[in-house]
């Protein structure tokens, strides 16, 4: 998939995270090659992974002071609040998760709840929004996908984002338990291919 025209590589930023609790499994091989395809397509651009298990990141109390207050961020600084820039200015948003019982794992829905404290003020105009995720079921309808991703679009329709890339793939496999996209080659090509063909046009 082809996004837009890009043309500035050297200020184009991408922001990931990898919301596995597993820094060597399924979804972080997914990340891992679809990364590696967009740095083959542009060498220049900024790329910042976080791997949200080993961040201390608090659950959103709800209290609205970030947006009621007199800062448009989060008043809880943990780590997330050093991150708020970074994926407020980010031309791509990259959520890399497994999927628990139907939705995204704990992790990644923690870091998704806490980016309402972030300045949406400050947000890049036309960032992107890209879904990689492995699931355990024989098929998208069995493992309930679906619903994750539909919460995934309302998020980047909230921010004014546009969700454009995705990659899914099961990871029912007796023989590879312990980590079957790894030794899934069609898999991990595909979404190495996926980030070659990122392209987007850089405004900010």
């Amino acid at each position: 998939m082809c996004i837009n025209a890009h043309t500035n590589t050297k200020n184009m930023k991408i922001f990931a995270i990898l919301g596995s609790p597993n820094k060597k499994g399924s979804t972080a091989h997914l990340l891992e090659n679809y990364l590696k395809g967009v740095r083959e397509t542009h060498p220049e651009a900024k790329i910042q992974e976080i791997f949200l298990q080993n961040q201390n990141i608090g659950y959103c109390k709800g209290c609205q002071a970030c947006k009621t207050g007199k800062s448009n961020r989060c008043v809880f600084k943990d780590d997330i609040y050093n991150l708020y820039q970074d994926f407020e200015e980010a031309d791509v948003f990259v959520i890399a998760s497994p999927i628990y019982w139907y939705d995204v794992s704990a992790q990644t829905k923690t870091f998704i709840d806490r980016l309402y404290g972030s300045d949406f003020n400050n947000m890049h105009p036309n960032k992107q929004v890209v879904l990689l995720s492995s699931y355990a079921g024989k098929t998208i309808e069995e493992a309930g996908i679906e619903s994750a991703i539909s919460v995934i679009k309302r998020i980047a329709d909230f921010f004014g984002a546009k969700f454009e890339q995705k990659y899914l793939v099961g990871t029912s496999s007796k023989e590879y338990y312990d980590s079957p996209v790894k030794h899934n080659k069609t898999a991990l090509n595909e979404a190495y291919e996926l980030g070659k063909q990122l392209r987007l046009e850089v405004t900010k």
